[in-house]
């Protein structure tokens, strides 16, 4: 039996469809990596970046390789200019310039996942994430700012060691925007936010937790789109991400990557993606982490959108999520 949930964080229908899950694949895919290619993030290979924004290491010693570091994109799909460009093209909207893209390298090793950096390099990769959130933020031309990680081909990544990417944008794209109106709504109508709401219902009920680790909690979110899909959450109202404390800043990235391992022994490695969801830049008035708190989402990518998502804007799971978290827990 299938049935319809609603996520009004998102605004998604979601059908969880757990009898699809039974559908024949004649098709399959094999990754591989080219064998003559040269990985340009690995340590020794500093030349084939743009020069480094930030490096970060746990020792003083320069002769020390770094043990994170921080280069522009080469090929960005937001340009770094400094001047904005905004025009109407007949019926049309053009917009260049005013953005930024960067590359976050978590390890001069050549790992592919999160799982494997060390204490070390986890720690140092979200210290090098909240400091160029500052920075990107203190551009006035930048109103949204995205954090992301496409871990293997087959969820977007083109080269294969572990990075994550920071995008400043200079609009603000219409979900977050019906997003940031729906926090709002709920602000206004009940006195807190819409995520607090979801995980203080999630710790009540147990079903789709996972883990938790101080002031964080993990779980596969109730109408989750995709199978083992988890949300990573402040168990309480907290500030925004890029000012946490250290000791919270470290709790943070353990669990993402206990997250990520967990997925990778349950799932046999599968790719994914993960997202930083942070709250637009609007009037420094607003209360936009109380209205809107920063949450990371995990999304392995077991399948494809296909016909129906695209014309309907609907979503398809056939793993329910009380059964996701279970697998995740190891129950």
């Amino acid at each position: 039996m299938s049935e319809l949930r609603y996520d009004p964080l998102s605004g998604h229908w979601v059908n969880i469809a757990a009898i699809r899950a039974q559908r024949p694949n004649e098709f399959r895919h094999v990754e591989s990596r080219r064998p003559d290619a040269i990985c340009p993030f690995c340590a020794g290979q500093e030349s084939q970046t743009p020069p480094s924004i930030l490096e970060l290491n746990t020792s003083t010693d320069q002769a020390k390789p770094w043990l994170v570091r921080v280069v522009p994109n080469k090929y960005p799909a937001f340009s770094p200019d400094s001047k904005l460009v905004r025009e109407q093209v007949g019926p049309y909207t053009r917009v260049a310039g005013g953005g930024l893209q960067e590359i976050i390298i978590e390890s001069p090793r050549h790992v592919t996942s999160m799982s494997q950096l060390t204490d070390a390099e986890l720690k140092l990769s979200f210290r090098a994430i909240q400091l160029r959130i500052q920075t990107a933020l203190e551009n006035h031309h930048i109103r949204q700012v995205v954090v992301f990680k496409n871990c293997r081909s087959e969820a977007g990544a083109s080269i294969e060691h572990a990075h994550s990417q920071l995008v400043g944008s200079p609009i603000l794209s219409e979900p977050l925007a019906a997003r940031w109106q729906r926090c709002v709504d709920t602000y206004r109508e009940t006195g807190r936010s819409l995520l607090d709401s979801i995980v203080q219902f999630e710790s009540k009920v147990g079903l789709r937790q996972i883990k938790t680790c101080g002031k964080f909690t993990a779980f596969c979110p109730y109408a989750s789109r995709f199978a083992f899909q988890i949300w990573i959450a402040s168990r309480s109202v907290g500030g925004p991400f890029e000012k946490l404390e250290l000791g919270d800043l470290d709790d943070v990235g353990r669990l993402v990557r206990s997250m990520i391992d967990r997925l990778e022994r349950t799932i046999d490695e599968p790719p994914y993606n993960c997202v930083l969801h942070l709250p637009p830049k609007l009037a420094p008035e607003s209360s936009t982490q109380e209205m809107f708190p920063w949450f990371i989402e995990i999304i392995p990518r077991l399948g494809r959108w296909a016909g129906f998502e695209l014309a309907d804007g609907g979503w398809i799971n056939d793993c329910p999520p009380e059964y996701a978290a279970q697998k995740l827990r190891g129950d």
